[in-house]
């Protein structure tokens, strides 16, 4: 009996380590499988791309018809030529992944659209470079969960990236160079996160446009983001409908209007820098009258301004500022108006002054190009404040900041970045941002700078999910041992 027991319990722990075992490397039985295109995937699995492609019809280079996909581009070249393209790599499935491709229109005339997505979910692009394309280089519609990442844009007419109806987007560690209307256009988004950019245009053929469009859009965040050239964001409402929840952060503005914002609820803009916009000013934020909800108000803290036209153009809504250096010889551009109850300070508080140092924070540092703003000519009163100063508009700051140390701005720039664009004269010659370069709170990118993109690591329940499937006859003859020792251990307990 006991002998019985004792090997029935051996077969049962040698068969779990076994099927432990399988577990544990269910993720090395990973097989790539090697494409050609013109290819279509039609079942779920990862693939290789083997040859460079040049695309001279309509229809999509590869057309992912399955879920689960993983593709590297392994490096190759797609070349579309003589007639436009909507998607010369589309999909509308689940969990897809696409890197480590180039595209490329030597003519750029054609407007071609190299990555189509449509009401997808889980769709990742990095590490692929999009040049030339009349058109937008990736449009995504109504879809969710979607990042790009790690990828370069140059030269693209109408744009680099399009959202539409999207939720839970993300474009991070992105460069763009002379694209042309919008190198972001985001419309009827929500949960947009944009991260570690550098945005770069100088052509006067751009200088019209926005490298960020935000249109009707809520819970939108830039972060650690460079932009220099013209016109840099653009946030607005539509016809009833007005952006809202936007948050713009650690980002340095140089040499153009920074940012260009109106119908929007909850704006905030923080931790950053504004200069050199000598023919425009560092912020606009108005309201058009045409959402019907309240717009504003607009929130600046810890920003610093200088060598702009003017520093702010506000045609409405309410601002709240404070603990901001504005250093432009013009606060408020001609035509101002501010929306009642605006502020430009806080009650004391403790906290890092704008000027450097930790003490108590309330007001902003009035400074300008002759060394003799308010701040830096004002005595201090106490506490690192100066007597309240009127700065016009009907507005006043109570508690003016003036120097207790030397002012040492800290911007956080967009991604370092091997493009060095010589800028067209007469454009602006503002083209490396400070060193320094992220703050780094956006998760890990499921691919990874490298020849071999992979999806998401499985977790230990879907290993053993298919650690299951796999080695099912092994778990059938567990069963029926253990059912013949129980019948082995019942027939010897009646003897």
């Amino acid at each position: 009996m006991k002998k019985i027991f004792v090997l029935g319990l051996c077969t049962i722990l040698f068969s779990s380590f076994f099927l432990m075992l399988n577990t544990s490397t269910v993720e090395a039985a990973e097989v790539w499988t090697d494409i050609t295109l013109p290819a279509t995937i039609n079942s779920s699995g990862y693939y290789r791309v083997t040859n460079n492609y040049v695309c001279t019809t309509e229809t999509p280079a590869l057309n992912i018809r399955a879920n689960n996909v993983v593709v590297n581009g392994n490096g190759r070249t797609i070349t579309q030529q003589n007639t436009a393209n909507m998607g010369i790599i589309y999909t509308d499935r689940v969990n897809t992944v696409i890197g480590n491709f180039s595209f490329n229109i030597p003519n750029a005339n054609l407007y071609t659209c190299f990555v189509g997505c449509a009401n997808f979910n889980g769709v990742e692009i990095g590490n692929c470079t999009f040049r030339n394309s009349a058109g937008y280089a990736i449009t995504l519609y109504d879809g969710a969960n979607s990042k790009i990442y790690n990828c370069s844009f140059s030269d693209n007419l109408t744009g680099s990236i399009m959202f539409v109806r999207c939720t839970s987007i993300g474009v991070t560690n992105c460069t763009f160079t002379e694209n042309g209307r919008n190198c972001i256009y985001l419309s009827q988004c929500r949960g947009v996160a944009l991260q570690n950019l550098r945005l770069l245009k100088f052509s006067t053929v751009h200088s019209a446009v926005s490298n960020v469009y935000v249109k009707t859009c809520s819970n939108v965040t830039v972060l650690g983001a460079y932009f220099s050239g013209y016109s840099c964001v653009s946030v607005d409402g539509s016809v009833n409908v007005a952006s809202a929840d936007v948050v713009v952060t650690n980002c340095t503005f140089a040499n153009s209007l920074g940012i260009d914002a109106r119908d929007i609820q909850n704006f905030s803009v923080q931790a950053c820098t504004f200069r050199n916009a000598l023919d425009r000013v560092g912020i606009y934020f108005g309201s058009t009258a045409q959402t019907g909800s309240t717009v504003g108000p607009l929130t600046l803290r810890d920003n610093f301004f200088s060598n702009n036209n003017a520093t702010l153009w506000i045609s409405g809504p309410r601002v709240v500022a404070y603990n901001n250096y504005f250093g432009d010889d013009f606060i408020f551009r001609s035509g101002s108006v501010l929306g009642g109850s605006s502020q430009f300070n806080i009650s004391p508080t403790n906290g890092v002054r704008i000027t450097g140092g930790v003490g108590q924070i309330g007001g902003n540092f009035w400074a300008n190009s002759a060394g003799t703003g308010y701040s830096q000519t004002a005595s201090n009163i106490g506490g690192g404040f100066a007597a309240p100063y009127s700065l016009g508009l009907g507005q006043v700051d109570n508690y003016p900041l003036v120097m207790t140390q030397a002012i040492v701005p800290t911007p956080t720039p967009g991604p370092t970045s091997t493009a060095t664009p010589t800028p067209t004269p007469g454009g602006g010659g503002d083209v490396s941002p400070p060193g320094g370069g992220g703050g780094g709170w956006w998760p890990s990118p499921t691919v990874t700078t490298g020849p071999s993109p992979s999806p998401s690591s499985p977790g230990w329940w879907d290993n053993l999910l298919s650690a299951l499937c796999r080695n099912w006859l092994l778990i059938l003859l567990i069963v029926l041992l253990l059912v013949v020792v129980c019948v082995v251990a019942l027939w010897s307990r009646r003897r």
